[in-house]
């Protein structure tokens, strides 16, 4: 939301967007609407101005219904979005729900789905932002969308289970949780 406070910041951040993408570098924003900052026409100027340089979205069901002005679940809003707009993977979340991921294959757009496993919330504040660290994480480690998706949802779960907003774990307290997400997935 740090781009919808101010011109200069927006221009700022449109300017860091342009420099990644063409240096080939992956660009990747999330739709992280606060109707305290800012109205959400003014944020969605902001996504209409990045947009444009970026190869990865991510935002939650709610975000992208109040910015964007668009309706339906999480795989409509995926599909509706890759109508519109040109990016490679666009990632919508369900809250404690799981995810849905679209990503651009040639010919074919493949839709992914996963639920979240069952967990005991003790504090939501971490579970986006575990959500998008790990998602972009298992990118960068040259995983697949689907694996990404899967570590992505697991890391999510287990943020919520723990008290504030940052999410530290290893590998061997999140790889059953990831087994078991990608056991459920559809």
């Amino acid at each position: 939301h740090t781009p919808a406070l101010g011109e200069e910041i927006a221009e700022t951040t449109q300017a860091m967007v342009r420099a990644g993408n063409s240096s080939g570098t992956r660009t990747a924003i999330d739709i992280d609407y606060a109707p305290g900052l800012a109205p959400a026409d003014t944020f969605h100027g902001v996504f209409d101005i990045l947009s444009a340089n970026v190869d990865i979205l991510f935002g939650n069901v709610a975000d992208i219904r109040a910015v964007l002005d668009y309706s339906g679940g999480a795989r409509e809003l995926a599909n509706v979005i890759a109508a519109e707009y040109d990016f490679d993977i666009i990632v919508v979340t369900r809250s404690d729900l799981g995810a849905v991921a679209l990503h651009d294959s040639p010919g074919t757009n493949p839709t992914l789905e996963r639920d979240a496993p069952d967990s005991n919330p003790v504090d939501t504040t971490g579970q986006h932002a575990a959500f998008v660290g790990a998602f972009l994480s298992e990118l960068l480690d040259g995983a697949e969308v689907a694996r990404a998706l899967d570590v992505a949802v697991a890391a999510a779960a287990l943020a919520r289970t723990i008290e504030g907003p940052l999410l530290i774990t290893t590998a061997g307290e999140l790889e059953p949780l990831v087994d078991r997400v990608a056991e459920n997935s559809r």
